[in-house]
């Protein structure tokens, strides 16, 4: 039986395996935090305000929001079960680059990890060293 169960957000087996087994769950999501929020149908953190326990706030305009309101070819339905699993508790690792998404709040649950790729530069002293030929050829 395995610690935590780790699954790409497109996964959808993993997370009910992780479910049913009462398994810990580690969504990896790599796309842009609007994209995120947009699958999830989070509110616009700009909008949102509270009062004696009522939360309001806005969903953003995006397309991609009106595409899963509008349930076109289930992606909503795909929206609503991965958002019950991170309701529920489950670590979503969101693997966006610095600078493309605004700074706003967030779940605690949802962690903005960064690009897992080094930069470009770290990547090419990395090719020149290990294969000078392919570098030589790609330049």
């Amino acid at each position: 039986r395995p610690d935590v169960v780790v699954t790409d957000f497109a996964a959808l087996a993993g997370m009910c395996v992780a479910e049913e087994l009462g398994i810990p769950l580690v969504i990896n999501m790599p796309a842009p935090l609007t994209l995120v929020k947009d699958t999830f149908g989070m509110m616009d953190s700009a909008t949102h305000w509270s009062l004696c326990g009522l939360h309001v706030g806005l969903s953003s305009g995006e397309a991609f929001a009106l595409v899963a309101w509008l349930n076109v070819k289930r992606i909503g339905d795909f929206g609503r079960f991965v958002r019950r699993h991170v309701e529920r508790g489950a670590l979503v690792f969101v693997n966006s680059f610095w600078g493309i998404d605004e700074p706003q709040s967030l779940p605690p649950n949802i962690v903005v990890t960064g690009p897992l790729l080094p930069p470009v530069t770290d990547l090419l002293s990395s090719l020149q060293s290990t294969s000078p030929e392919l570098c030589d050829f790609l330049a």
